[in-house]
């Protein structure tokens, strides 16, 4: 017997967003039918997709963090030129 999900059902099970496995529907990469309001995947269909593709995980979203430059190998840092070393602060009047 050929069971079937709906695309929540699938995205629940696999590593994979709703989109993705709505897309590859679309694109006939996996066989779908849909009788009603809701989209039913074939779950052979689902799981000879995720063999054939090599499915990543999602990536982080925001902004890269800036590249820091890499400390000497002594694991000291060089102080920049022209610093007294100390923090002061200025006093408001």
């Amino acid at each position: 017997m050929i069971s079937y999900l709906t695309l929540k059902e699938a995205m629940r099970e696999l590593p994979l967003g709703y989109r993705t496995i709505y897309n590859a529907v679309r694109r006939g990469e996996i066989t779908a039918y849909k009788p009603g309001r809701e989209i039913l995947v074939e779950r052979a269909s689902l799981e000879n997709w995720l063999l054939s593709k090599k499915v990543e995980p999602p990536r982080k979203v925001g902004r890269p963090r800036k590249n820091k430059s890499a400390a000497p190998e002594d694991g000291v840092a060089p102080m920049a030129t022209g610093s007294t070393g100390t923090w002061s602060r200025q006093q408001k009047r």
